[in-house]
């Protein structure tokens, strides 16, 4: 029975804009947001039905490096996130709501960081969809990924949140 159900679980690939966002640093007691350029991620989900209204699963994603957007920010001062998390949706008929929770890691350039080592955290999302065809649909998505920036002294924690519009094939 394990194997009909892993059988007509979908994998799904999706590709969207994250749209600029914001970028905090914070150090207890002072925080410093910045923002950030647009980008792009591209996305692997499997996904197993457990009922007729609800989907479980995981997935991996790739956020592609961007930088900030702010008047003589170091355009070779990049970041990127790659979150590997669990994900459970609710369908309503053509609509479905979802959430996503996990961890990411994060990474940085080297003009980003300097001598600085980065740690990932925690990654989440919450956003809604809507399914086009049989195999096509499309996603609207708000997630915060967060980080830490060490040193053998201080510790910087990161948090980047976005919204992103996603498109997305399943088969």
């Amino acid at each position: 029975m394990v194997l009909s159900v892993s059988a007509l679980a979908p994998f799904n690939v999706k590709v969207g804009m994250d749209f600029s966002g914001e970028f905090t640093f914070e150090e207890e007691p002072v925080s410093i947001s910045a923002d950030i350029k647009n980008g792009f991620t591209i996305a692997g989900e499997y996904v197993v039905p457990y009922s007729d209204e609800i989907d479980f699963g995981i997935g991996l994603a790739y956020q592609f490096a961007r930088s900030f957007d702010e008047v003589g920010a170091n355009e070779d001062a990049t970041f990127s996130f790659v979150p590997i998390y669990g994900v459970a949706k609710y369908n309503i008929e053509q609509f479905y709501v979802l959430g996503q929770l996990g961890y990411n890691m994060f990474n940085t350039s080297e003009e980003f960081t300097g001598d600085l080592k980065t740690e990932g955290g925690l990654y989440y999302g919450v956003g809604g969809g809507i399914k086009i065809a049989e195999n096509i649909f499309a996603e609207i998505l708000y997630s915060a990924n967060n980080g830490k920036l060490t040193d053998d002294v201080d510790e910087l924690k990161v948090n980047n949140s976005q919204i992103s519009a996603m498109v997305g094939f399943s088969f």
